[in-house]
């Protein structure tokens, strides 16, 4: 867990000090003493939302780090030290960044991120690295997958009962009407997933109708949150998807389930399918689509590509393949996508996907062996104390 902590504080330095363009011009003094002096919160959403999202992780990552056996208290609490130090110390580092606006608030909303997924990193600890089937690997990772797809459809997770709000999100469904086959058939292979990865969990015995329920729930309560959408596709997609659940049970369910999700990524990425008349600028830097535009998209389509790209490797790796194995054919097949989008209309290929795959597989085989090797401990533990009652 430490190697995904150094990996997670890299990803936010990154991410915070993209594009690396330091300027050492006059007055950074001055702007340094003003960045102290004043801690106001940023007044967007997107970037409210986007500030606390990025040091949970870290958060998380941070308490299950911590909760190693035989940590002690005051080697615990450093990385919640580092996080917090490292919070406004990117601020500071911005003031020499062209056309960055660094603000103590979004310290204040790091940090507060950093807290909250440090306490959701606890529960996690102690709830789920030892469920039913006694390996993290098949609890903590399935269930944090699925908990992806519920935040996406929910995004930015701000709810209100505002009656506009909820009358602007079903306006796409009531008002203007209209069946797009191809993202339909996207949404419905997009809940297959989060259907099987139950099966993987402490909650596999759940009914199939209390799921299908779930499902329609989570589509429903769309319309309480900020933003939020209910289309044609929405519903149409989770319909197929709850009537394909009696088939999810099915021996050869999970290797189809796995295909379908494949040619969905493959169809997503080649969209609209059109030629361009010029090739497009291929970007080798990683995490730059993600790094401009609006803050609070880019988030939301990175938590989209975080339950895709996850749900597929990790479902390839339960239908047998290795965690390596799954990872570099999920990659090569967005690596082929990407390559393919230089001669697409609107598309910007660049090396984001693949490495953001790679590192998805990484974050699963390093959980995954943590749960193994704790099996093995325990079982020699056994085996020894076997050995001494018999003699």
């Amino acid at each position: 867990m430490r190697t995904l902590l150094i990996v997670v504080a890299a990803l936010i330095a990154y991410g915070s000090l993209y594009p690396f363009s330091f300027d050492t011009r006059e007055g950074n003094l001055h702007e340094l003493a003003a960045l102290f002096r004043t801690a106001s919160l940023s007044n967007s959403r997107g970037d409210i939302v986007g500030n606390v999202l990025l040091f949970v992780p870290y958060g998380f990552f941070a308490a299950l780090s911590s909760g190693r056996e035989g940590a002690r208290p005051r080697i615990a609490f450093l990385p919640i030290a580092f996080g917090l130090m490292l919070a406004p110390a990117l601020q500071v580092m911005q003031i020499w960044i062209p056309g960055r606006v660094p603000a103590l608030g979004d310290a204040v909303l790091n940090g507060f991120g950093l807290l909250l997924g440090y306490l959701v990193g606890i529960v996690s600890r102690g709830r789920l690295q030892t469920g039913a089937a006694g390996s993290t690997s098949t609890v903590l990772v399935p269930l944090g997958l699925m908990l992806l797809w519920v935040a996406y459809r929910w995004f930015p997770l701000v709810p209100t009962l505002d009656f506009q709000n909820m009358r602007g999100a079903l306006k796409p469904l009531l008002v203007h009407p209209r069946v797009n086959v191809a993202a339909v058939l996207l949404n419905a292979v997009a809940w297959l997933p989060f259907f099987k990865l139950f099966d993987f969990t402490p909650l596999k015995d759940l009914p199939r109708l209390w799921l299908a329920a779930g499902a329609v729930a989570i589509t429903l309560m769309q319309i309480l949150f900020v933003g939020g959408r209910i289309s044609v596709a929405n519903v149409l997609g989770v319909s197929l998807a709850i009537a394909a659940l009696p088939l999810l049970r099915h021996p050869r369910a999970l290797p189809l389930a796995c295909a379908a999700l494949l040619v969905s990524l493959l169809a997503a990425g080649l969209q609209p399918f059109g030629i361009a008349a010029a090739p497009n600028d291929f970007r080798w830097l990683p995490f730059s689509g993600f790094l401009e535009g609006n803050m609070e998209g880019n988030a939301h389509n990175l938590v989209e590509k975080l339950y895709l790209y996850g749900s597929a490797i990790f479902l390839l790796w339960r239908n047998g393949t290795t965690i390596t194995g799954a990872s570099l054919a999920v990659a090569l097949l967005l690596a082929l996508v990407e390559g393919s989008q230089i001669m697409l209309v609107g598309r910007t290929p660049e090396t984001t996907d693949p490495l953001l795959a790679l590192l998805i597989g990484y974050a699963i085989s390093r959980t995954s062996s943590k749960g193994r090797a704790g099996q093995d401990r325990r079982h020699s533990g056994s085996v020894r104390r076997n050995a001494r009652v018999a003699v």
